[in-house]
Formats: C-alpha cells, structure tokens, sequence
C-alpha cells in the first residue's frame, strides 16, 4: 500500500472524527500534570486513537473497516466516506458556530461570483463539506478548551501551593515539580481520573 492512500484515510480521521477534541484535551492534562516527555507524549496519542475508534465505531464499520478507511484510492471512497461521517459532524456541531460559519462562506462565494441569490448561497454552503467540516473541528476545539480548563484548575492550585510552602520554607534549590508531580498523580488516581476523563470525553457523544 502506498504512503500517499494512508495519508488521505489518516487526514478523514482527524477531520471527520472527535480525534481532535480528545487529542487536545489530552495535551493539556498532559501539560497540567507536569509530565512533558516523548514517551508519556506518545501515551497520549495512543489513548487518543483509542477512543476515538471507541467513539467512531459504528462509523468504522459502516465504512467497511479501519483498513478500508486508511485506504482511501479515489473519489468514490472519499465520497461514500464523507456521506458515512457527515452526519456525526453534524449532530455534534454547535449550531450557533455552523451558522457565523455559513455566513462567512456566503460572503466568501458572494465576493467570487457576480450576482446570485443570496438564499441559493447560504444554501450551497449547508452543503458544502468545508463548511460543515470547519464549524466542527471549531465546536470540538471549543469542548476541549472547557474540558481542559476544568481540568487545569485544580493542578494550578497544587502548584501554586507547594511553590508558596517551599518558599515559606526557605527552600529555593529544589524544584517545585519534584513536589508537586506525586500530588497531582496522588490526587489523580482518589479520584479514578483516567475514568472520568475517558467518561467525560465519550459521554459527550452518547
């Protein structure tokens, strides 16, 4: 199998599934946490695959399976695999974006044609895949950003407490991640933070 055939499966998985929304928040708790390393990075993505199949699974199979989908050789599989995901862009797209989305789409094609029903545009663009793909990845982007925040707060707080008692303690050799990282991971696992997580990121999708 050719590098390029992979290339356009692997582009319609992270445009046309909730990898981006579960890759992001991933790299943030990633970032919250304190461990940065190429290996826990690679963790990630992996964790981030894997939910996104979890999630995607009906449309996996709907689409002849993951080999089928990686394998996309033309126009015909690009556009059955379009017609297989649209509808779960659609129904997890906030609407109030897909609309100032469609706007700017109908600017955009009022400014390149002369003339035309304005209606006709705004028409041509609920159709358009661009439309619909960036009003998604744009919603999933906003979900992330929450999701991360909320998961960001309570980190912060273990940080900026540890770094105000070593310096309380006159402690100013010792860096505040030797402290701080068991903490956070202390307080990670009472509260089962992988389920949670993992609840929270495909409970949306439900």
């Amino acid at each position: 199998m050719e590098l390029p055939e992979y290339m356009t499966g692997i582009l319609a998985v992270l445009l046309f599934t909730c990898f981006v929304k579960i890759a992001t928040t991933l790299s943030i708790f990633r970032f919250a946490i304190g461990l940065k390393g190429l290996t826990f990075g690679l963790v990630m993505l992996a964790l981030s695959l894997a939910l996104t199949l979890l999630v995607m699974s009906p449309q996996v199979e709907q689409s002849g399976g993951l080999n089928t989908l990686l394998a996309l050789k033309g126009p015909r599989d690009v556009k059955s695999i379009e017609e297989t995901f649209l509808p779960f862009m659609a129904k997890h797209t906030d609407q109030r974006i897909l609309g100032r989305i469609q706007k700017l789409s109908s600017r955009l094609s009022k400014e390149k044609a002369s003339g035309g029903d304005v209606n006709k545009e705004l028409k041509s663009a609920n159709k358009n895949l661009g439309v619909i793909v960036s009003a998604f990845l744009i919603s999933e982007l906003s979900d992330a950003f929450k999701i991360g925040f909320i998961l960001l707060v309570p980190f912060v707080v273990i940080d900026l407490l540890v770094v105000n008692v070593l310096m309380a303690l006159g402690i100013q050799q010792m860096s505040p991640l030797v402290v701080s990282l068991p903490l956070k991971i202390l307080l990670f696992l009472a509260v089962d933070g992988w389920t949670l997580i993992s609840e929270r990121l495909i409970g949306a999708y439900i």
